[in-house]
């Protein structure tokens, strides 16, 4: 009997080392996950702010062709 107690014991130790170790898995994917959403977020700003100075360009562009052939506003 007390083989059979000591061998449970040691089932629930592994056992809980196992738990432990997927609790670790877990939160280092949460953490992983939560990272790539934030930089997602900031690809999708930073490609904002590029399609807006690239809008900016064109004007800037537009303007000093008009203005070096000749036609100016």
């Amino acid at each position: 009997m007390l083989v059979l107690v000591s061998e449970i014991a040691t089932a629930s130790d592994e056992q809980a080392r196992g738990i432990g170790q997927i609790s670790v898995a877990i939160n280092l994917m949460d953490s992983g996950t939560q990272n790539n959403a934030s930089n997602a977020d900031d690809c999708s700003q930073e490609s904002a702010n590029l399609r807006n100075q690239a809008a900016e360009m064109n004007r800037v562009v537009e303007r000093l062709s008009a203005l070096v052939g000749g036609n100016v506003e």
